[in-house]
């Protein structure tokens, strides 16, 4: 009985740790975006044309680094939401499929309004020449989607997505 109840204990601090951590995330706006990707990682912004339900849609590219990091804001929470979970049911099915040419590993993170995936690996083609590595970062929170993508799974490029992910707030 002892154990049950520690374990209990131990799952309840552990909800409410990821609760409590979730809590103190907040959606950014668009300008702060544009503020800190332009100011403090020296990319470029622009606006695209909205759509699916979207209020708001910027990206930020680095040539010089080979990253892109999409904003996004949708009219409802559920259109982020779905949003978030077809991309990730694509790679996690794109990962199973013995026939389909994309391998690496897949993870989420988080809970309630905010969840984050990281995918690592690459497409493989039968003409290795066009082999393509992937790394991916996608943060839900509310109606927000942060996606930054680069074609390069090195640790100088996956520490700089970090470093704009923290710094964005995520």
């Amino acid at each position: 009985m002892k154990n049950l109840s520690r374990m209990l204990t131990i799952l309840l601090v552990l909800a409410m740790s990821m609760s409590v951590a979730s809590c103190g995330r907040k959606v950014i706006d668009g300008d702060d975006f544009t503020k800190i990707m332009e100011d403090k990682f020296d990319c470029e912004v622009t606006g695209f044309a909205v759509y699916d339900e979207m209020e708001e849609n910027r990206v930020a590219t680095s040539e010089a680094l080979g990253y892109r990091i999409d904003y996004r804001i949708y009219e409802k929470e559920e259109t982020a939401e779905d949003y978030f979970e077809n991309v990730l049911e694509s790679l996690e099915d794109g990962i199973e499929d013995e026939d389909d040419e994309l391998e690496g590993t897949v993870k989420k993170t988080g809970s309630g309004n905010y969840t984050k995936i990281v995918f690592e690996g690459e497409l493989e083609y039968d003409d290795k020449s066009r082999d393509t590595e992937y790394y991916i970062v996608m943060i839900r929170l509310d109606d927000m989607i942060i996606l930054a993508t680069a074609g390069d799974t090195g640790k100088s490029t996956t520490k700089e997505i970090g470093k704009v992910i923290k710094e964005l707030g995520y």
